[in-house]
């Protein structure tokens, strides 16, 4: 493989590492570009974070990048065992299906400057020598971060004094007398959201705090978990939190099944159903006394509150992620690009355990989520063990056939697209991509089609009179998982539906009309021509023609499922509930539970 890259500055003054970098790469596709990975390693413990390109383009079979950004090396590891041991930073590189570890490229800049203070460098070719020194962990981190937050405090407390004063301003700018203090805050959707937005901004600014009901919360919080602290962690209690459940299901509810068979082991949940901005005192503390007790605490989806208390070392936090496999990027994979999580933030790093389906894609959650590597087993995904129960299968397909008799005597296509937009508020779906009238008389008249819409999106397709009794939308109905046991064919455009789809062995269509800018503002963690077992259409009269040939590619939709799933057994929920019992096994410390859980696999 042809590249090259070229560091031009390296700066490092502080906790701050600049780097300035340019090169290019030889590609056959245009949709395959480059991504190069900043690999650190600390004792036993890696991170990978992206190397930031802000520009980038393609010209003759080549990739031309440049970039600079700032990495904060005092975030890269959490919680570390010996903040002074050496980091060795390397570079990685993946380009399609090639992905290549600790590159052998020239990694000297040609400019460096660095204060000296709180890390030295050695550069060693194709690897960078960090060390930490004392007087800056000691005094940088320690002493000066006290009297940042002494000062902040202060400033808080000068800043709710001059709360009529702030008010006021507000006031000044929504009349047009006054600048606003941010943009914003300018771009409100109310006068009232105006007003607060100002006001909180001209507080930041004075002391780098604001008013917020999460803050507010996160802080009352904070105060039950110190009080919940005086109790001792109960070695045999196991915490499952979702904040977005009330009822127990997905990952949770399999691993919960399984754990019951246990004996003396105490299961506690906590569903709420809401994030703690809309919880009770009530549901505070029970949260808090939860998270201050428990020797292990699962989660299977983003978690706010968790990653603002500072947990005990004997308690571990497992995390059964709801998604399958690795697809579109996120988290700290993210960096630098809007929608992306910044270094600072402690979301996700405080996993001690994350299950996913196969070791191929143990590296990218590791990146994701900002954790070592080691934190991540290839155990399967508990909620896929349905699709390895037969008895189960055949009562859900009775349950839908009753339920929409209509499919019965059907090929059924179903209709999965993921969402646009950035949030639950602005995603949606271009309704006229795929149009139904057009679509269904193209295609075979003994084709039924189901929608199924992601959540997030609220607008429904507009089913023609004439084509009603063979179009089902059940957006908001239905598990998309349990659709699947009647389905003939998927299409979907990036939806990690393709995972489930391919351990039924169903065929898949891709209409991805969007196909290089959704890679340019998303981007994936694959090639997504080879990535994908189905064929690539990027018109709607394509995929007509491809269901009207049976275009389908069986080989590689079994392929796919091999490579994604480690275990085609159904007994994630096994592994899982065996991995959480060696934790609850153990004196606390990862090395043995990394040992019997290694012991546990054999």
């Amino acid at each position: 493989m042809n590249y090259k890259i070229k560091v031009s500055k390296l700066i490092l003054k502080r906790n701050t590492m600049t780097i300035f970098f340019s090169g290019f790469i030889e590609s056959d596709s245009e949709l395959t570009r480059p991504k190069w990975i900043l690999y650190f390693v600390q004792g036993t413990k890696d991170r990978r974070i992206p190397l930031v390109i802000h520009e980038l383009f393609w010209d003759e079979g080549r990739w031309f990048f440049a970039g600079s950004y700032d990495y904060l090396l005092d975030c890269l590891f959490w919680k570390p065992d010996n903040p002074l041991e050496e980091i060795s930073m390397y570079l990685n590189l993946q380009l399609g299906e090639h992905y290549e570890e600790k590159i052998t490229a020239d990694l000297t800049p040609e400019v460096f400057e660095t204060d000296q203070k709180f890390y030295e460098v050695e550069i060693l070719n194709s690897c960078l020598k960090i060390l930490p020194q004392k007087t800056g962990i000691d005094k940088g981190y320690g002493i000066s971060r006290l009297r940042i937050k002494i000062y902040n405090w202060f400033s808080f407390a000068a800043a709710l004094v001059l709360s009529p004063w702030l008010f006021c301003t507000a006031r000044l700018a929504e009349k047009g007398y006054l600048p606003y203090a941010s943009e914003r805050s300018q771009n409100g959707k109310s006068a009232k959201r105006r007003m607060v937005g100002d006001m909180n901004a001209r507080m930041k600014m004075l002391s780098g705090h604001k008013i917020s009901p999460f803050g507010f919360k996160i802080n009352l919080l904070n105060i039950f978990f110190a009080l919940a602290k005086t109790r001792k962690v109960q070695k045999n209690k196991v915490a499952f939190l979702s904040v977005r459940r009330r009822d127990l299901s997905g990952n949770m509810e399999y691993v919960y099944t399984k754990f019951r068979r246990y004996e003396n082991i105490h299961l506690e949940l906590f569903l709420p159903g809401r994030d703690i901005k809309k919880m009770s005192l009530a549901e505070m503390y029970k949260a808090a006394v939860l998270c201050a007790t428990s020797k292990v605490i699962v989660l299977d989806e983003y978690t706010s509150f968790l990653y603002k208390l500072n947990l005990r070392q004997e308690t571990k936090v497992f995390q059964l992620w709801h998604a399958c496999g690795a697809f579109k990027t996120f988290g700290y994979s993210r960096l630098g690009k809007k929608g992306g999580t910044i270094q600072e933030s402690v979301s996700h790093k405080n996993y001690d355990y994350v299950t996913v389906s196969s070791s191929g894609v143990r590296k990218w959650y590791a990146e994701g989520f900002g954790i070592s590597t080691d934190h991540v087993y290839a155990t399967g995904v508990p909620r896929t063990d349905v699709f390895f129960d037969e008895e189960y299968k055949s009562q859900i397909r009775k349950y839908l056939y009753e339920s929409y008799p209509q499919c019965k005597g059907k090929r059924v296509i179903l209709f999965v697209p993921t969402f646009r937009g950035e949030t639950r508020t602005d995603a949606y779906y271009p309704m006229e991509k795929f149009d139904l009238e057009h679509f269904l008389s193209n295609i075979p008249e003994d084709y039924l089609v189901i929608i199924k819409h992601h959540p997030f999106v609220k607008e429904k397709h507009k089913i023609p009179e004439v084509y009603a009794d063979r179009v089902l939308d059940l957006s908001g109905e239905s598990e998309v998982n349990d659709l699947l046991f009647i389905t003939d064919l998927v299409i979907t455009d990036y939806s990690s539906v393709v995972f489930e789809a391919s351990l039924l062995d169903i065929p898949m269509l891709f209409y991805t009309f969007d196909l290089q800018s959704y890679i340019r503002d998303r981007d994936f963690y694959f090639d997504f021509e080879s990535f994908v077992p189905g064929k690539i259409c990027s018109r709607l009269e394509e995929v007509e023609k491809a269901v009207q040939k049976e275009e389908f590619y069986h080989n590689k939709v079994r392929e796919f499922a091999e490579k994604y799933f480690d275990h085609l057994d159904g007994k994630a929920s096994e592994r899982v509930a065996g991995l959480i019992y060696k934790a609850l096994n153990t004196s606390g410390e990862q090395d043995d539970l990394i040992s019997k859980y290694r012991q546990y696999q054999q």
